[in-house]
């Protein structure tokens, strides 16, 4: 009888848990034990009392057939709550450790298309910033061989800062008036 109300306190604690969890409604047939195995036990306190009886007295009476019927009856009853709530709460777990599996994929793979999103938006923002540059540096190299060419050009006309003198017109002209016999008049300042 002691094992059997030990047995009964461990599974009061373990429901006491599972009912603050779940709410009430996830106890209710180990409820109806409770009630059941109080009302015997009532019983049987009341008929020891009425009784008055000595030590060996109440060791009789506990061990006659109906009594101890009783008792390993509602032993059984609760050894069987016990084994059903053990199976309710172990596929419990396993169905909240299924969809707790489900979330972490979900989550993982989530995260795993947000990294190679953000992948691909940097290396297509890498090789964007590559052409620009390409471009830009075509560009350079372009200008750089228009100014050199410029600068050839103005060396052949004679153009040095800011004066443009053409030499070559100006020597034709030069030797045209020596040929016809013009002087230039010199001055003297």
């Amino acid at each position: 009888m002691q094992e059997l109300a030990e047995s009964i306190i461990t599974i009061l604690i373990v429901v006491r848990d599972t009912v603050i969890e779940h709410g009430p409604s996830s106890a209710t047939r180990f409820q109806a034990i409770c009630i059941e195995y109080q009302t015997c036990m009532a019983d049987l306190l009341s008929k020891l009392n009425s009784g008055r009886r000595s030590q060996r007295g109440i060791r009789q009476y506990l061990r006659t057939t109906k009594v101890s019927d009783n008792i390993n009856n509602l032993r059984q009853r609760v050894q069987a709550i016990q084994d059903s709530f053990l199976i309710r709460t172990t596929t419990m777990t396993r169905l909240a450790l299924s969809d707790v599996h489900e979330e972490v994929v979900a989550g993982f793979n989530t995260l795993t298309g947000s990294v190679a999103a953000s992948e691909r938006n940097i290396t297509s923002t890498i090789r964007d910033n590559i052409n620009k540059i390409r471009i830009w540096g075509a560009r350079q190299s372009e200008d750089m061989q228009n100014l050199s060419a410029r600068l050839q050009g103005s060396q052949r006309w004679g153009i040095y800062k800011g004066q443009v003198c053409k030499l070559q017109s100006f020597y034709s002209y030069y030797l045209e008036l020596c040929r016809s016999g013009m002087s230039f008049p010199v001055t003297s300042t």
